[in-house]
């Protein structure tokens, strides 16, 4: 099927961002087909999996230390875009709290 060019382009501008993308043809090609095999594992998992693993092995460590200017430039020339990986269990253990309504039944 065929897109509109304005849902096309918002498509394609959403996910060059999330991927942290420059918008030039070569990333057009590529996002062109974001259903496709090779787009979800070889682009999309790829750098979830890379901005996950930096995110592990960084995080702690800028919490428990000072400010440093050098680590914080050092991430940020790593991370691409805004994409990375959740646990499958994540927040299943945790207490959602309810609002001032009281209980409520949250949908996502």
């Amino acid at each position: 099927w065929v897109a509109s060019q304005f849902a096309l382009s918002l498509r394609l501008n959403l996910m060059w961002e999330h991927l942290g993308l420059v918008p030039n043809n070569e990333n057009f090609q590529t996002c062109l087909d974001p259903i496709s095999h090779h787009f979800y594992h070889n682009v999309w998992r790829k750098t979830a999996t890379i901005n996950s693993e930096i995110f592990d092995k960084y995080f702690n460590k800028v919490r428990s230390i000072p400010y440093d200017e050098q680590i914080k430039n050092e991430i940020e020339s790593m991370v691409k875009g805004h994409l990375c990986l959740f646990d499958e269990n994540f927040l299943t253990e945790s207490q959602l709290s309810t609002g001032i309504l009281g209980d409520q039944t949250i949908f996502t």
